[in-house]
């Protein structure tokens, strides 16, 4: 008479477990369109309950502010210039970071609410091209351009301002997201582009595994976890988080063009932007559920009954 093999149930109650977890590593996806767009929105940054990015209609290109249940037009002050364009891509409290252009240059800008400040790299050719990216409490960072148009990260603080350059980078360096005096972004050499955390003395090279080499790219940083976004092999757009051991991907449900990219990520929730038919939109991705403790009984009970009925054959 035929019996059950150990060896056949332990696959079985590892898969259970293994299914188990899967689920509760799943996330919950809810689309983010700013109601003044026409043509797409871009979620960029989150904080708390804030969340940033930009969005297209028929009078341009603007940067938003979202509270969870207002949204908020962000258009910089016209300079010697009118302004053409504004995008926002970190937010920190009530502070927001982005930048803005009259057509011809590019300027950072801190928005606290009311008050608008132009950030100019003093290292930045003509002072006319900053780009920040990312805030933590009143440290902003981001990229400049020099005059041969390559691109340093740069570091804006109370002790002024200083610039990061990846050491393995040869074809430039964009600081993208700071957590505490955790910074991360990209570097580009020879090989392509890559992502990096900068601890403030050592740098570490961050590749998604699933990415071909050269295109992992690294946006937003939340204590230990980095997201960001990669291509694969058949050239699809798939996001990311990293939290320093494990990679996970992100991939919104309905995005037709394999194109989503996390860019944000406050606590455990992560925004970003996808693409479907009908053009891009933002989103934020919230973890599901974990299983309720009757699902671990059920799974726990059916092992032991496996194992109970294995006694009851011999």
């Amino acid at each position: 008479m035929k019996t059950f093999s150990i060896k056949f149930l332990i696959p079985v109650v590892g898969i259970m477990f293994a299914s188990a977890l899967a689920q509760a590593q799943s996330y919950t996806y809810t689309t983010l369109d700013d109601p003044s767009a026409t043509i797409g929105t871009s979620v960029q940054g989150i904080s708390g309950n804030n969340i940033v990015g930009y969005f297209y209609n028929g009078g341009g290109q603007h940067g938003f502010l979202y509270n969870g249940s207002s949204w908020t037009t962000l258009n910089a002050p016209d300079g010697p210039m009118p302004t053409m364009a504004t995008f926002a891509y970190g937010v920190s409290g009530s502070n927001v970071v982005g930048c803005y252009t009259d057509g011809l240059r590019n300027y950072g800008f801190i928005y606290d609410g009311s008050n608008w400040t132009t950030l100019q790299d003093p290292n930045s050719v003509s002072l006319a091209y900053t780009y920040a990216q990312g805030i933590y409490g009143s440290n902003v960072v981001g990229y400049y351009l020099d005059a041969s148009n390559i691109s340093h990260g740069f570091l804006y603080s109370a002790l002024g301002w200083k610039t990061l350059d990846d050491p393995l980078a040869t074809q430039g360096t964009a600081a993208q997201g700071i957590s505490g005096n955790t910074i991360v972004g990209n570097f580009n050499n020879a090989t392509g582009s890559h992502g990096f955390l900068y601890d403030g003395v050592n740098w570490t090279t961050l590749d998604d595994p699933s990415a071909r080499t050269g295109y992992t790219y690294v946006n937003g940083i939340s204590g230990n976890d980095v997201v960001g976004y990669y291509f694969d092999v058949n050239n699809s757009i798939q996001g990311f988080l990293y939290d320093g051991s494990r990679w996970t991907s992100f991939h919104y449900p309905s995005a037709m063009t394999e194109m989503t990219e996390a860019l944000g990520i406050s606590g455990s929730e992560v925004v970003g932007t996808y693409s479907d038919g009908s053009g891009s939109h933002g989103f934020i991705a919230i973890p599901a559920p974990a299983p309720e403790p009757s699902t671990w009984g059920l799974l726990m009970a059916g092992a032991g009954s496996l194992l109970g009925f294995r006694r009851q054959r011999h």
